[in-house]
């Protein structure tokens, strides 16, 4: 086609940034480029590495001129790099075999030959070239609809360009992530990376990269049904593209309104930005913004109920497509007309349309379409009871979803296949690496022993205070009066006691960081946790005082509980692996406002405590919901030995110990500490406990905001289903009604079965009734329920 397309330009700023071998340069120029540096090639003395480099600059230049004579120049580059034994040399030469097979639409094959490069430059610690190779990898993953894999290669090139500082790259790269996220049905990570993107542009700034990202936010938000967010990003777009004389973008920019006005049955706006659309297409030359305007403009008709307007604008919408070639659109276009004569049972002409649509997306290949437009035909002829034609029909629908349905199969199997030769390949860089960092690991170890000597010398310092004062506190006791004896007695027993549970804690730490010493630097992250279990002991101690004295105000902010239950979990990650124990976390984004820092310990304390009194392989729950009073409420579970009733009063005393059975005592000063953080919020905390079956401790954080659902969305989602899908939902509606809505937990647990559907209808329920229950929004969570 003619005109422009966003996703085009898109793809091509990429390539120029990963791929090295992209020219947009005419035929006849790239000869003078191939003959100037043969020219180079005849003047140098010998065939050494200067050689092999000029002789990929050569292959370079026939990308454009004859890919036959590529691949062939390419193989010669690889075989004299490698009798040279320049190994950058092949690695670049593997670059160019592979470009060969992505131009030629190879990508399996292509994906092969640029890992191979990227093995190559990260074993020679050739980070540009690595990151281009890898940027390679990705696009083939992409074109190959593997969009997993394409996302975990886009991620390691956007950590790179971290690295580099390379923010032009590193903001495509983040549009390229979000791609992936939206192929993969992942909104919400979408939008985050293009937010992300979106502050690098701004930074700069780069009005046309701003208002595209503008543009990509606004879609999302659209697919989101977030159409008020849309409608605000659509028109920073428009406004920017106007300042630029963009009137391509300003041209879509309209249209990208109008849809907007549409969903809001807002018509007449539509149509005015529609026209505006139109104006800049028709004055522009812009064939197939023109031809999507005509047709956003039969679907705004269509949804108005004016059929003939509709049936005008889609027929000269079809026109426009039929001269530009715009297979796929038309495609979709006839479909959809097909479909609007079978909703107003004008059934030839909607046979004849799925008839029309079906032979281009026979032609095409196009095995979603054909299986499409099998369905309408059938519809079609069972409404004019030719049974036995729609029978045929419904038949071919039916081996076409298997066909398609296979092919996902076997795209999934050679995913995970290409997956493992990945994996093979990254064994592979670890293992060429090794005796580079054999030499790194000599420093890392005298660094580990160094910052070791150090914890003993803290740990020494900590036992060695804490003796003092306990020492200090006898000699006051001995002066007291006679009659007080008893009791000072017992007080000295107790600070002896205390010392030796203190050091009991912090000797299981000192033992692991003592046994590493002798071992690989790698359990440097080892000695690292263990010794910030003993920074946590330490600060215990010392706040836990500091709450007495109350001198210690929490420092609030907004953040997200999800990182800091992730963050806390870190924490205690080697305690985890010790025991093998199955830590699930929720996944539910929520704000609070809270000191990060203390609150993060409190998780710390709790979930270190959930491990130790676990069994091996046991299981840790956290989870959270809303309360009445507009709160969060957080529990976190184990299934260890449990508390006795009769100490479960102590346990959140100053140095409060149970009995439990099997496990050392420690201070008690953890769980203290947690009760005195969270009161210091204004929140509160409790304990749940039964002896062999484990115990929950729940507490409560400010909540700063969730967003609220308009309520006109459930109706139309009750609104919208029908009789057979109400049969399918009583069941889960009896037992919704008898679980409060603020109990979020249960209720998602009610409808889990229900995830695995694919019936829209059901699946916008299950979103408002997961909305309701984290909002507490009991009326809307009793209308979907009723």
């Amino acid at each position: 086609m003619n005109s422009y397309k966003p996703t085009i330009v898109f793809r091509n700023c990429l390539l120029v940034c990963f791929f090295t071998c992209i020219s947009c340069t005419f035929t006849q120029a790239q000869r003078r480029v191939a003959d100037s540096v043969w020219n180079i090639l005849e003047s140098l003395p010998e065939k050494d590495t200067t050689y092999a480099y000029e002789y990929n600059a050569y292959v370079k230049a026939y990308q454009s001129i004859n890919l036959d004579s590529m691949m062939l120049l390419a193989k010669n580059s690889l075989a004299l790099s490698k009798s040279l034994d320049y190994p950058k040399g092949y690695g670049v030469a593997y670059e160019r075999i592979g470009m060969v097979h992505y131009n030629r639409g190879e990508y399996e094959e292509a994906a092969v030959y640029f890992d191979s490069s990227h093995v190559i430059h990260s074993a020679i610690r050739d980070s540009v070239g690595a990151v281009s190779s890898l940027g390679n990898v990705a696009f083939c993953y992409d074109r190959l609809g593997m969009y997993e894999l394409s996302l975990k290669y886009f991620q390691q090139v956007a950590d790179s360009f971290l690295v580099m500082n390379d923010t032009v790259r590193l903001q495509l790269s983040y549009k390229c992530i979000s791609n992936s996220y939206q192929h993969l049905g992942k909104l919400d990570s979408a939008t985050k990376y293009l937010l992300m993107g979106l502050r690098l542009a701004e930074a700069k700034p780069d009005r046309i990269s701003v208002a595209g990202t503008y543009s990509d936010i606004g879609k999302i938000y659209f697919s989101r049904k977030e159409y008020a967010k849309a409608k605000v990003y659509f028109e920073k777009a428009l406004t920017l593209r106007q300042r630029d004389g963009d009137d391509f973008g300003v041209g879509r920019s309209h249209l990208n309104l109008s849809k907007v006005f549409r969903v809001k049955k807002q018509y007449n706006e539509s149509l005015m930005e529609i026209d505006k659309a139109l104006v800049f297409s028709t004055e522009n030359g812009f064939t197939d913004m023109e031809a999507d305007a005509i047709r956003e403009k039969a679907l705004t008709y269509l949804v108005m109920g004016e059929l003939r307007k509709s049936e005008q604008f889609f027929k000269k919408a079809e026109q426009i497509f039929m001269q530009t070639e715009g297979h796929r659109e038309l495609v979709e276009l006839q479909n959809k007309m097909g479909t609007l004569y079978l909703k107003y049972q004008q059934w030839d002409r909607a046979k004849a349309y799925f008839d029309k649509s079906m032979q281009k997306a026979q032609k095409g290949g196009m095995k979603e379409w054909e299986m499409k437009n099998y369905k309408g035909l059938y519809e079609v002829t069972l409404a004019l009871e030719q049974h036995q034609q729609a029978l045929a029909y419904y038949e071919k629908y039916i081996q076409l979803k298997d066909e398609i349905v296979s092919l996902e199969k076997e795209k999934q199997i050679r995913q995970l296949q290409i997956q493992y030769e990945t994996e093979k390949k990254e064994q592979q860089i670890k293992q060429q690496g090794n005796q580079l960092e054999i030499a790194k690991a000599e420093i890392e170890r005298e660094q580990l022993l160094n910052q070791a000597f150090l914890v003993i010398s803290i740990l020494m310092l900590v036992v060695g205070a804490v003796s003092f004062y306990a020492y200090r506190q006898n000699k006051k006791a001995r002066k007291k009066i006679e009659e007080q004896h008893n009791k000072l007695e017992e007080l000295s027993t107790f600070k002896e006691n205390m010392t030796s549970m203190i050091v009991h804690d912090l000797k299981n730490p000192l033992s692991t960081i003592i046994n590493l010493v002798n071992y690989s630097p790698v359990d440097g992250r080892r000695i690292k946790q263990e010794g910030q279990r003993m920074f946590n002991l330490v600060m215990n101690i010392l706040d836990v005082r500091k709450f007495e004295e109350a001198s210690v105000q929490p420092t609030l902010e907004e953040v997200s509980l999800g990182d800091i239950l992730e963050d806390s979990r870190q924490q205690v990650r080697m305690l985890q692996e010790d025991k093998s124990i199955v830590l699930q976390l929720p996944t539910t984004p929520i704000t609070v406002k809270v000191d990060r820092y203390m609150v993060e310990r409190v998780f710390v304390n709790l979930l270190t405590n959930a491990i130790k009194f676990s069994p091996l392989g046991g299981s840790i729950y956290l989870k959270y919901h809303i309360t009445e009073e507009g709160w969060v409420q957080v529990s976190v579970k184990d299934e260890g030995v449990g508390i006795p009733k009769e100490d479960q009063e102590l346990v959140f005393s100053l140095y409060g110990q149970t009995a439990a059975k099997n496990v050392s005592t420690s201070t008690g000063l953890g769980l203290s500490y947690c009760k005195s953080t969270i009161e210091a919020h204004g929140g509160q905390i409790g304990i749940h406990s039964e002896e062999n079956k484990g115990t929950e401790v729940f507490l409560t954080l400010p909540l700063v905001a969730v967003e609220e659902v308009d309520g006109s969305q459930e109706v139309e989602v009750i609104e919208a289903i029908g009789t057979c899908t109400l049969e399918i939902l009583d069941t889960y509606k009896e037992q919704l009604r008898a679980i409060p809505a603020y109990h979020y937990s249960e209720v998602t647990e009610v409808i889990a079965p229900l995830k695995e559907t694919e019936e829209e209808v059901i699946k916008e329920w299950i979103e408002a009734v997961e909305m309701a229950s984290l909002t507490g929004n009991q009326e809307q969570y009793d209308l979907l329920s009723s």
